[in-house]
């Protein structure tokens, strides 16, 4: 569910580590432009999800939102085309074992169409 009308809405999710505590969370409304710290629930625990969340001033147009989160060691989360270049692609769904992909764990995108319908994109 996305919002109803132009203005003001919360962006917010969970970030996770399997190394640590999460230090920081970015946020982009444009689908990677431009990204703004997004403010972290207190306190991080190691290796436990953080909510995170960031107002945003949705203008009723479209937009694609993400977020990307580093930890204490100064791991980040990866783009999508990064992970694909460190893992590959799958064609067809592999057998569990040989599943390149099973932990996923690169940056999602949602798009915002101007009815406030939120999906799952590629970006």
């Amino acid at each position: 569910m996305g919002p109803k009308a132009p203005g003001y809405v919360e962006i917010s999710g969970v970030a996770y580590s399997g190394t640590g505590r999460i230090a920081k969370v970015m946020v982009s409304a444009d689908g990677g432009a431009s990204w703004g710290e997004a403010a972290l629930q207190e306190p991080p625990l190691p290796k436990a999800f953080t909510r995170f969340r960031m107002p945003w001033h949705w203008s009723g147009g479209p937009a694609v939102l993400q977020s990307r989160a580093w930890d204490e060691a100064g791991n980040v989360q990866p783009t999508r085309a990064e992970f694909i270049a460190l893992r590959g692609q799958t064609k067809s769904p592999a057998a569990w074992p040989q599943f390149p992909s099973h932990h996923y764990n690169a940056v999602a995108s949602w798009a915002v169409d101007t009815r406030g319908e939120v999906k799952n994109v590629y970006a």
